[in-house]
């Protein structure tokens, strides 16, 4: 399961900060703090939504973009896949955790700059949570050891989850 969804997912990481002009992507609109795209891949359509944090903190710390990524892959079957970008390395052999209003705690497995949940049930239960909360706080540690803690509005997930169902069809 590690391979699989960092090789997938870490794929569709990259595309809106790096290699946005390789892939032509559809903008499905921006709602709240999270903006929709499409794009199409071997024949078949990727969907995702993506915000930035509204508070950022990294002891000081320069790094690169932090995302949190919801993305679909209706060809492969892989619906509703939550998923981090932190903006370094994580340190090798650690984990990241969010928490959705304080109170509901996910504990993620790491590879490279990104966090997933660590199994299908996880990633059902986090977004479960995601779709009815306010606010996601992403804590990890960098392969240097600096804490970081990101804290994203989920305001407009909702939206922004109906936008991208509706381009890959996916039904709820």
């Amino acid at each position: 399961m590690l391979c699989s969804r960092g090789l997938v997912l870490g794929l569709v990481t990259t595309l809106p900060v790096a290699d946005a002009k390789a892939v032509e992507q559809r903008d499905l609109g921006q709602f709240g703090s999270w903006n929709a795209y499409s794009y199409q891949e071997g024949g078949s359509t990727v969907c995702f939504t993506l915000s930035r944090p509204v508070k950022a903190d990294a002891a000081g710390r320069s790094r690169g973009e932090v995302l949190a990524y919801i993305t679909h892959r209706p060809a492969e079957n892989s619906l509703s896949i939550p998923h981090f970008v932190a903006g370094y390395t994580y340190k090798k052999g650690s984990g990241a955790k969010v928490t959705v209003d304080g109170k509901r705690n996910f504990d993620l497995f790491t590879e490279g700059d990104t966090a997933w949940a660590r199994d299908d049930r996880s990633d059902k239960e986090l977004l479960k949570a995601i779709r009815g909360g306010k606010t996601l706080v992403l804590k990890g540690t960098s392969g240097r050891g600096t804490s970081t803690s990101d804290t994203f509005s989920l305001g407009g997930i909702g939206k922004a989850l109906a936008a991208i169902d509706k381009a890959c069809n996916v039904k709820r």
